[in-house]
């Protein structure tokens, strides 16, 4: 969780990588802004749970002061359990 102590223009990055506990998953990451989704979300396919999985946004948005931003994760079927190798959040203001 990032939370912007100063209003402005930031760009935001994320990555992740990771496997899945079972075949035939779509995980979905959204980004939310103060517990509220975002408009854009990024998808992958995990056909065999074993593969590792990769995923990577970036957007240059406008934060108020407050205002924070987390990742959620969303999966199409099922309880399943993501095992993440890497992943990162970062924004720096731009303007």
């Amino acid at each position: 969780r990032i939370t912007f102590n100063t209003t402005g223009i930031y760009h935001v990055g994320f990555f992740a990588s990771f496997t899945a506990s079972s075949n035939n998953e779509l995980v979905t990451f959204r980004p939310h802004v103060s517990g509220s989704p975002g408009l854009v979300e990024v998808d992958r396919w995990i056909g065999t749970g074993t593969d590792v999985g990769s995923v990577a946004m970036d957007a240059v948005i406008p934060y108020t002061a407050g205002q924070y931003l987390d990742m959620r994760v969303i999966v199409d079927v099922g309880t399943v359990n993501l095992t993440f190798i890497a992943a990162g959040l970062n924004a720096f203001r731009v303007g």
